[in-house]
Parts: structure tokens; C-alpha cells; sequence
């Protein structure tokens, strides 16, 4: 058993397997409370060896690879950030990278910026989850409504996209499945106009 880190590297996730906390297959990203993780600031490394696709190679005998030396840094159980350099950094080199980032992130006022900022990332992540299942659970309430005859023409279903999709015949599970991808479709048709109002900012 193990968990999963996953960090960007030219523009593609890289998955990045750690025996070191719960194992339970969890995955993290950025912003993510890590089960098992200690309090305090902890920094791990990790040696990455990459083929000409820059998949991991996990035994790079005989095998022309890319290494790179990982640096991931976790802030009183919170994936803060990682660090990737070139090669593979001697034991000396390691310690002193591990010291640095120790040090730059007990700076309590970058830290408090960083946590604040995951938080409201992961409360956008968890509306937008909301809307898509509300939109879901709406399709599904809908296409009970046209089976059983009842013509949908309220206000908002001349407005709601997934409703004219069922109207046309469309099936239901694509129509939900539709919902769950469409970042449009969650957000929703209906946006208040907040640059008309100059006191939008300050309002509560």
C-alpha cells in the first residue's frame, strides 16, 4: 500500500508514490491535508528517474533516463510545495536543501498566505462539486417529469441547457454526465453583474 503525491513537470502530472504516512491509496495534491502527516514543517526528497516520455523508471539499469531530485514540503500536515532540480543532488547537497526550505517556511506570514489561499481553492472546488451534483440531482428530477408527461416549460427550464437536452431526447445518464464534466454547467447560466455595482467589493 502506498499514497500518491502529484506535482506538474513540463506541463504534465507526474504521480509520485510515498510509503512515508498512512498508505491508505490516498492522492494529493497541493493544498491537501495529508493522513498520517507529523505537525511542524517536514521536507522530504525523493530521486526521479524519467524515460524519453517522462514516465517515472523505477529501474533505470540500461535505461537512458532523465533525474531529477524532488523536494516536497509539508506545513503542519499540508501539502505546501515541492521543488524538482536537475540530477541527482549529492548527500551534502540534499541536507542543505532540506535546511533552506525548513527555514524559508517558517516564515509564519508566507505560511499563513499559502494555507489561506489552499483554503479558498479547496471551498471553490467543494461549491463547484455542489453545484454539478444539484445540477445532476435537477436532470434526474426532470427526466422523471418527462416520463411520467410532464411537460417541461417553467421559466428556467427554457434557460437550462441540460433540460433542452432531455426535451430532444438525449438520454439521461449522458445529460448527467454532461453536468458532472462541464465547468459552465456547474457554475451555472445565472451570474449576478457585479460590475454595475460599485460597492459589489465591499458588500457582505
Amino acid at each position: 500500500m502506498f499514497d500518491s503525491f502529484h506535482i506538474e513537470l513540463d506541463g504534465r502530472d507526474l504521480e509520485i508514490q510515498t510509503k512515508r504516512f498512512d498508505c491508505i491509496l490516498e492522492t494529493y495534491r497541493q493544498g491537501d491535508w495529508i493522513a498520517g502527516a507529523t505537525f511542524g514543517i517536514a521536507v522530504y526528497f525523493d530521486v526521479l528517474h524519467l524515460d524519453a516520455d517522462g514516465r517515472l523508471v523505477y529501474s533505470p539499469d540500461g535505461v537512458r533516463v532523465r533525474t531529477l531530485t524532488l523536494f516536497v514540503v509539508i506545513a503542519h500536515g499540508v501539502f505546501v510545495t515541492y521543488q524538482l532540480c536537475d540530477g541527482e543532488l549529492t548527500s551534502e547537497a540534499i541536507a542543505q536543501k532540506l535546511r533552506q526550505l525548513r527555514e524559508e517556511w517558517r516564515n509564519s506570514s508566507r505560511l499563513h498566505s499559502v494555507l489561506v489561499e489552499s483554503l479558498q481553492t479547496k471551498q471553490e472546488q467543494i461549491r463547484l462539486l455542489q453545484a454539478r451534483l444539484n445540477r445532476a440531482a435537477a436532470v434526474i428530477d426532470s427526466a422523471r417529469r418527462l416520463r411520467s408527461g410532464d411537460p417541461l416549460n417553467g421559466i428556467f427550464d427554457r434557460f437550462r441547457e441540460e433540460t433542452q437536452r432531455l426535451i430532444k431526447g438525449d438520454e439521461p445518464l449522458d445529460v448527467v454526465a454532461w453536468v458532472l464534466a462541464n465547468d459552465e454547467a456547474a457554475t451555472g447560466s445565472f451570474r449576478d453583474n457585479a460590475g454595475s455595482d460599485p460597492l459589489a467589493e465591499y458588500r457582505l
